[in-house]
């Protein structure tokens, strides 16, 4: 009894890839530089130079700039401050630099551009934030227009004096002056009336 045979089929090679081999872009994708000129290479170059020095312009300018901006806002901020008024008799008035009036009878904070109105019989009291003390007597009108104080002082960033000013429209006003705090510049208090600066 003869065996039969059946037909082999060849088994698939696999595929084998030469490593060495390059993978290339078709010839569209290949740019070709022999059109650039000379001129247009120095163009160019040009560019890149007048880049890489506004880079460098610029970060010298946020190296020196900033430090330097930095510190001269905080020596020269200045913060609003703000009075207290105790009323000894009243009523005060208080007008805001839009012209509206407010009655005090006892206590009122005062801020700068506001003006303190005493009638016949009136009197107050108002003390400023550097311990200052204004006794405001009958029939006196006093505007307040700066109150102002370095902002970074108490941090010993800044050597400004502080700003304060009473402007005396009509009537009598007594003045305390503050102490200054040990290490600050004293303020510049400054009184105006109709006849004197002081």
């Amino acid at each position: 009894m003869a065996a039969s045979r059946r037909p082999s089929r060849a088994t698939p090679r696999p595929t084998v890839f030469d490593s060495g081999a390059a993978i290339l872009p078709s010839s569209g994708a290949v740019q070709d530089l022999s059109h650039v000129t000379p001129t247009q290479k120095r163009r160019h170059e040009r560019l890149a130079w007048l880049v890489v020095l506004a880079c460098f312009i610029t970060f010298w300018v946020v190296v020196i700039g900033g430090p330097l901006a930095t510190r001269q806002y905080l020596s020269t901020a200045m913060a609003v401050r703000a009075g207290e008024l105790e009323v000894i008799r009243p009523i005060i008035l208080i007008r805001t630099d839009q012209g509206t009036q407010t009655g005090v009878t006892d206590m009122a904070s005062v801020n700068e551009g506001q003006t303190i109105i005493t009638d016949n019989e009136s009197r107050a009291l108002l003390t400023l934030f550097d311990g200052s003390t204004v006794q405001i007597y009958p029939k006196t009108e006093v505007q307040v227009p700066p109150l102002r104080e370095p902002r970074f002082a108490v941090y010993g960033f800044s050597h400004q004096p502080s700003q304060i000013a009473l402007d005396v429209l009509t009537g009598t006003i007594k003045v305390g002056v503050g102490l200054p705090v040990a290490g600050r510049i004293p303020p510049g208090f400054v009184v105006t009336s109709p006849h004197m600066t002081a």
